[in-house]
């Protein structure tokens, strides 16, 4: 049951998948380069097979045989797991919830990235419709307390200048910043 005369095979399975040759297999972990390193952190945590994996990155220095391998490993695993890229490809199949860092906030989407952009635009495009609303109503309002401030309306103006004191307002949406390289 805890794999005593399996441990081995597996080992070596494992390895092999990620891209280390036979001669590798005994060589002392000081003497890997570092993706040969992360590599070899990435077998140790596999093997080890936890209740919960947390993964910063797992798909970085990873051939493509290696990468095919690892997501479909990680398709298969039934513990909790906790995954940290950039890797959209990976983000697209493996997760059944996305944690989005935005504006200093967390927020949580199911399924996977492809839905998570779907929703998030959405938002993003309600947000606006709602700010844009607001902005038209905030400077309908103040227009009108501008115009009668000192008029017979002067009950009315000092109201709505109230309501706006009061009003809970919408931050304006921020677009995605997009990098660009030249």
């Amino acid at each position: 049951k805890l794999g005593g005369y399996t441990y081995q095979s597996e080992t070596r399975s494992v390895l092999s998948a990620l891209g280390f040759d036979a001669e590798d297999w005994d060589r002392p972990v000081a003497t890997l380069s570092g993706g040969e390193k992360a590599r070899a952190a990435l077998a140790r945590v596999i093997l080890e097979s936890p209740d919960l994996m947390m993964l910063d990155e797992p798909t970085n220095h990873l051939d493509f045989a290696a990468l095919d391998w690892v997501e479909t490993y990680l398709g298969k695993w039934q513990g909790t797991l906790i995954i940290s890229t950039h890797d959209r490809q990976l983000l697209s199949t493996l997760p059944n919830r996305i944690w989005a860092v935005q504006e200093g906030a967390v927020r949580t989407y199911r399924g996977g990235y492809r839905e998570y952009l779907k929703v998030h635009q959405q938002e993003q495009e309600t947000l606006l419709k709602r700010y844009k609303e607001q902005q038209a109503y905030v400077e309908k309002t103040e227009e009108f307390i501008r115009r009668h401030h000192a008029g017979q309306k002067h009950a009315q103006a000092k109201d709505r200048e109230k309501k706006l004191e009061r009003l809970e307002r919408i931050d304006s949406p921020h677009a995605t910043r997009k990098i660009a390289f030249s």
